[in-house]
């Protein structure tokens, strides 16, 4: 196939652009600012998928674009078997504005595109277009096991709200058109590499800053970055053996392991040989604190979020932890790599990066 990847020099775009090349795919990916590293090592003991191993070296054309731009998005999807969509805007601050422009309209451009060129030469649209929205639709609650049907609880952050809206623009679509379209909802993606969430939280528990809320005891969804890729790929095997099932679905997608905030964060203090967190405090004091502190810093004009905000505080006060049956019954897709696994290569990773650790010695599970 011919693909498109959005985001390529984000965590998930690259490890998948690298994946799918790997596979045999000619892969263009897309960034905005800062150009990608050298995608093709992260398929180094990259793990089969669907029963594939790697077919070739793998080759990845990098592509600088604002998607959006209107022109520049119908120019790119042209000709081009698939688009996947994993571009975007993720943080709980800025403006809607901001949110709208990187999380909703660069969606509304690649429909936008299909449809222009299909009514050109429908030999040139792509046929299938997977789309990345959040886990975090859901909103915060009580969720255990939660599937795709719900429970959905009040949603805080623009940045949920824009993906929550891009779903509901690929939903539509889909009901219309003849590009099959699925949505995948990651949980909290980690590994190696993984500058965003888990290398903070390493430093934060090495500098003795990392702390729980209401003893950590509520529950997360942690998933590996390889097991993150399996998905996609899986997703777009279904949509082309058998594309009815999953045209307009959506798939939640973690680890689907029942791990609290006090295992993970304990598993990352003793792989990483570090001192468990001890600091502790209440959710009913800290949520308000959060939200006067977030109030203090909008009305400054910060750019910058502070430390705690509503957003971080109700993930960790609220059990997050969602079902993956959908997946496993409609795309055969089984997450691999428990918790306790995955933060191996990881705090590796982590390590090497701070000029504390040896040789990296692969990527992928069992290096």
């Amino acid at each position: 196939m011919k693909i498109l990847v959005s985001g390529i020099s984000g965590f998930i775009g690259s490890h998948l652009a690298a994946a799918l090349s790997v596979l045999g795919h000619e892969v263009t990916g897309t960034y905005r600012s800062n150009p990608p590293r050298d995608i093709r090592r992260y398929a180094e003991g990259f793990p089969p998928v669907n029963g594939r191993s790697a077919v070739t070296a793998g080759s990845v054309t990098g592509v600088r674009a604002d998607l959006s731009e209107y022109q520049t998005v119908e120019d790119l999807i042209r000709g081009k078997d698939a688009v996947i969509h994993v571009a975007g805007l993720v943080g709980d601050w800025g403006t809607k504005e901001r949110f709208h422009r990187a999380n909703i309209l660069p969606v509304e451009h690649i429909i936008r595109g299909i449809r222009t060129i299909r009514k050109q030469d429908s030999s040139q649209a792509p046929g299938y277009f997977i789309h990345t929205s959040s886990i975090s639709v859901h909103g915060f609650g009580d969720l255990v096991n939660a599937g795709e049907e719900g429970p959905y609880f009040k949603l805080i952050t623009h940045y949920q709200r824009s993906k929550l809206e891009s779903e509901e623009i690929v939903q539509e679509f889909s009901r219309t058109e003849p590009t099959v379209c699925g949505i995948i909802r990651p949980g909290n993606v980690y590994g190696p590499e993984d500058t965003t969430t888990m290398y903070p939280m390493l430093d934060a528990i090495r500098d003795g800053k990392m702390g729980f809320v209401d003893g950590g005891k509520r529950l997360t969804c942690p998933v590996f970055i390889d097991d993150m890729v399996s998905a996609y790929i899986s997703l777009l095997d279904k949509m082309e053996e058998d594309p009815e099932p999953v045209n307009g679905e959506v798939f939640n997608i973690t680890g689907g392991e029942q791990i609290s905030w006090k295992e993970q964060i304990g598993l990352c203090a003793e792989k990483s040989g570090l001192p468990r967190p001890r600091l502790n405090a209440p959710g009913w004091l800290v949520l308000p604190v959060s939200g006067i502190l977030a109030g203090l810093y909008a009305l400054a004009g910060s750019k910058n979020p502070p430390d705690l905000t509503p957003y971080r505080i109700q993930q960790v006060r609220n059990n997050y932890h969602f079902s993956m049956e959908k997946a496993r019954h409609l795309l055969g897709w089984e997450p691999r790599t428990p918790f306790a696994q995955g933060i191996v290569p990881t705090v590796r990773a982590w390590k090497e990066e701070n000029g504390d650790g040896s040789e990296r010695e692969g990527r992928g599970l069992g290096s």
